[in-house]
């Protein structure tokens, strides 16, 4: 299929937030010609849904950046303590907290691209946007990214919150031998 194929027409109204597909279909997988009360009560559910899910990640991805900025900027001994054992997670969990806002960005901007492509092609195609384009296709993609580098980073967190809470216990120093004076 080519990239300008008009059998994948996808409704502006199914547009906001990717994965709109099951939403903006009939029954028979072609685009819906109408919707009903009930159809659009679940497309509006779902487009707030991922909207939130994309401003949580948006918060959570920064949060990954403070707590790292935070650690490695800190005079306490606890900050110093952490930077020392965990630099590698530390560094891998800020590296997934910057790569969840810079994919939050770019599901934004190929959005804004599909948009403009709808409004330039404009009433010849109803305003329609086609999952064909590399646009349509790449903001969903970021959308899911951007979901699987703040869940590593997150689960990051997590490992060295629980190595600095329980910490490895270092093994016991051998008992000391006794000497006989004599």
């Amino acid at each position: 299929m080519s990239d300008d194929d008009d059998g994948d027409d996808v409704p502006p109204a199914a547009f906001p937030e990717p994965g709109a597909k099951p939403a903006a279909e009939g029954a028979s997988g072609q685009p819906a010609k109408t919707m009903t009360p009930a159809h659009q009560a679940v497309l509006e559910q779902k487009q707030f849904v991922t909207g939130r899910i994309s401003e949580t990640v948006r918060y959570v991805g920064f949060g990954l950046l403070a707590i790292f900025y935070a650690m490695i900027s800190s005079d306490a001994p606890f900050a110093h303590a952490l930077v020392a054992t965990m630099s590698a997670h530390l560094l891998w969990m800020a590296i997934c907290g910057a790569l969840a806002v810079f994919f939050d960005y770019l599901q934004y901007l190929a959005g804004s691209i599909a948009v403009d492509r709808a409004l330039t092609e404009g009433a010849a195609h109803d305003y329609n946007y086609n999952r064909n384009w590399l646009s349509y296709r790449a903001r969903g993609l970021f959308f899911w990214i951007k979901q699987i580098a703040v869940i590593a980073g997150c689960l990051l967190l997590l490992i060295i919150l629980v190595r600095a809470t329980f910490p490895p216990h270092a093994p016991a120093a051998p008992p000391a031998k006794a000497t006989a004076r004599g």
